[in-house]
């Protein structure tokens, strides 16, 4: 059996504040509706699109025999290089279609404004 009071969210309170002070604080909380839209994460995709070029270069590089012109380590930088840049792109290619196809999804959601001022007490 699980406690119920480890399920519930864990709440921020002031250390700076006394919560009466806090509460006398608090001029005005104003609620708004807000559109929520998803979109898609480009850096974080067309960095998984590069690493996972990389790691298919290196194979590559591995699974084929090497040239007497070219060593090992010259053919692997190179197919990095190549292969990180299509990732890459590949990556950007994947971020533009998923922000398309997420684009359509969204949500509604409401925003609390809260306007507080804090007097030190000399005024």
């Amino acid at each position: 059996m699980t406690n119920p009071e480890a399920e519930t969210p864990a709440t921020v309170e002031s250390t700076e504040l006394e919560s009466t002070e806090l509460e006398s604080a608090v001029l005005d909380t104003t609620e708004q509706r807000v559109t929520i839209q998803r979109s898609a994460r480009y850096p974080r995709l067309m960095l998984a699109g590069a690493i996972v070029g990389l790691i298919v270069g290196g194979i590559l590089t591995l699974l084929f025999p090497v040239g007497k012109d070219y060593t090992l380590g010259q053919i692997l930088g190179f197919m990095a290089l190549v292969s990180a840049t299509i990732g890459l792109a590949l990556g950007a290619l994947l971020a533009l279609i998923l922000d398309r196809a997420v684009r359509n999804r969204r949500g509604e959601g409401i925003a609390l404004h809260t306007t507080t001022r804090v007097s030190d007490g000399d005024n």
